[in-house]
């Protein structure tokens, strides 16, 4: 299973594809791109941002665009960047879609950059998360706005770990900054306001907007002025030369021939694409990298103030980006990550399991799994199903621990360290409640979000991002029938909107308060 790719899958399935026909032309500095249109959008893809990062620019850090295109075909779809076992993509892929209104006022519209997940190894900037339903959703509520996706590499070639590595780390995260940059500098001449930025993401997507928040200090630049997390906040992470971090580097050396190499790195750096992925990729699939235990994630490298410490610590310092936040979880975040360890069918294996994760800290690991309840899954997730669902022995315990260690812990923390400095806003999805095994499933928030459905969690999903895009305020174009009031979120009263099925109502941030509590105090030693 690819960890944090089925919300692009699943997007797939419900995205409108972009058709292809004459259309506007945009002229920036780099020449005239000429693109297309459907219905009440237009649109222009594969825009270049940055160079092709390959040969000599393969794991180093990405560099502005310079040349001339002259007239760019701005109706082709980008290729993807390199994933999967190598047969999937190309390293010249630090493209970007944008998507507007056809018909704009004279004003300078809201821009929102998405940012796709895929497990930081997986997914693209149209790989079934186009934005053309979200934006017809703004036309048609009188909130037009344009949307930028982006492109970044993965894998060992946006996010390999390793001693090796130090100074040209997170390569993945400075194509995303890049990719703002670019914003900034050329979104005007699509009709978008460069003051009025937010950036959005799902799932790795998302932690990658998280980290944005963080980069050089929490200097966020003048590139962002609010950030919508939709599974996934915080990652606390290892050092990218933390001994875990340097296992993954050599394991790869080792499988791709280059361990007797005088320069490992530069070994890699001449490989052929595919060769060096179907190595890379290969860890992936194996058992010490299954759940939630990425081989290749953003890692802080302190040799520089890019990202220099593990977010946790960051957020901890206050070196934060001081914007608005709209950031909401799936009730069943781990349910889908728990379906790869079916083997986990016991107490002792899964108390085992966990520690792996933590090298160093399995006691304290083995602690935490302690704090969930070993009750037949009555307790587990899905959450509210009593004895039923429980696909093996250990799924409901484990996909509890996996989706809080991963995603709902992490959003509570980050809300916690910035919401009495900035407005917050948070909602827990549970839309699927009772319909399926896996329940309200990661990503399960994501496929409406980007569909055309008018059901009721589509409109929730819909009409509150968009007005917290246009306005930094989920409440900012009313809250009638479904919405509701959406409140902010403090410290002391952690308000969140309960997406349901059919309706939506409040609740308080403060289940699982017991095992929240022991996992916030130790945060430093639950680092990935």
């Amino acid at each position: 299973m690819k960890l944090f790719h089925f919300l692009a899958l699943a997007g797939a399935a419900v995205a409108s594809p972009l058709e292809k026909r004459a259309g506007p032309s945009v002229k920036i500095a780099n020449g005239t791109i000429n693109g297309g249109s459907s219905g009440k959008i237009e649109f222009f893809k594969g825009i270049p941002f940055a160079q092709p990062p390959v040969g000599k620019l393969r794991f180093k850090h990405p560099l502005p665009y310079d040349s001339d295109f002259g007239e760019l075909n701005g109706t082709n779809t980008a290729p993807l960047c390199v994933q999967a076992d190598g047969s999937t993509g190309q390293e010249d892929c630090l493209k970007l879609l944008v998507i507007r209104p056809a018909t704009r006022p004279a004003a300078k519209l809201p821009v929102v950059v998405f940012i796709h997940g895929g497990s930081f190894s997986a997914g693209g900037a149209e790989d079934g998360n186009d934005g053309t339903p979200l934006v017809e959703k703004g036309v048609a509520l009188g909130q037009p706005f344009v949307l930028v996706s982006i492109q970044y590499r993965l894998g060992a070639f946006g996010f390999l770990p390793g001693k090796e590595l130090v100074g040209n780390a997170n390569l993945g995260l400075r194509d995303q900054r890049l990719a703002l940059e670019w914003v900034r500098d050329n979104i005007a001449a699509f009709g978008g306001d460069p003051d009025k930025v937010v950036i959005f993401g799902f799932s790795a997507g998302s932690m990658s907007c998280l980290d944005q928040t963080l980069i050089n200090g929490g200097n966020a630049d003048g590139l962002f002025r609010g950030v919508i997390l939709a599974s996934g906040s915080v990652l606390p992470a290892l050092n990218v030369d933390h001994p875990k971090s340097q296992d993954v580097y050599d394991t790869l050396v080792s499988r791709t021939g280059c361990g007797s190499s005088g320069n490992t790195l530069e070994c890699l750096r001449n490989l052929d694409a595919k060769t060096l992925q179907k190595a890379a990729y290969s860890l992936k699939t194996e058992y010490g990298h299954l759940g939630i235990n990425l081989p290749y994630l953003p890692r802080p490298d302190p040799s520089d103030s890019f990202f220099s410490v593990s977010p946790d610590a960051a957020l901890s310092a206050g070196k934060f980006s001081k914007v608005p936040v709209l950031s909401g979880d799936t009730e069943d975040e781990g349910t889908l990550f728990a379906l790869t360890q079916a083997n986990i069918t016991t107490s002792a294996y899964l108390s085992n399991y966990i520690a792996t994760y933590f090298p160093g800290y399995e006691q304290e690991a083995k602690t935490l799994v302690s704090k969930y309840p070993d009750d037949l899954g009555i307790s587990g997730a899905p959450y509210g199903t009593g004895l039923n669902g429980n696909v093996f022995g250990q799924f409901k315990r484990l996909a509890s621990i996996l989706g809080d260690l991963a995603f709902i812990f992490e959003r509570r923390f980050h809300l916690q360290k910035v919401c009495d400095q900035v407005p917050c806003y948070s909602y827990l999805n549970s839309a699927l409640h009772g319909f399926n095994v896996l329940g309200s499933f990661h990503g399960s928030d994501g496929m409406v979000m980007l569909s055309g459905a008018s059901t009721v969690p589509a409109q929730t999903q819909q009409r509150y991002a968009i007005s917290f895009i246009t306005t930094l305020d989920p409440n900012g174009d009313g809250v009638s029938s479904p919405l509701i009031q959406f409140p902010k979120y403090t410290s002391a009263n952690p308000q969140l909107v309960l997406e349901q099925g059919f309706n939506n109502e409040l609740g308080k941030d403060d289940f699982r308060a017991t095992q929240y509590k022991y996992w916030s105090e130790n945060v430093a030693k639950f680092r990935l």
